[in-house]
């Protein structure tokens, strides 16, 4: 089987369960900052003094809800 030249250059999207086991691995060591997820906005928290405004995330894929600031939210 040859590599299909027509997808060079082209932006697709693909689950990370869908990269072999020792490909994830390497994915998740090599991950940085820029990495961005989308996922759904379950609640909304405030922590700290003076508070700081977070939302409780649920990622596609993420076992455990994730806290993010909501400073870093994007629409």
């Amino acid at each position: 089987m040859h590599a299909d030249v027509r997808v060079k250059g082209r932006l697709v999207e693909f689950s990370l369960g869908d990269l072999l086991a020792r490909e994830r691995l390497r994915f998740m060591q090599h991950a940085t900052g820029d990495l961005e997820l989308k996922g759904r906005v379950l609640d909304y928290v405030e922590i700290g003094d003076p508070p700081e405004a977070f939302v409780v995330m649920e990622v596609r894929g993420v076992k455990t809800p994730m806290l993010v600031p909501v400073s870093a939210l994007q629409s």
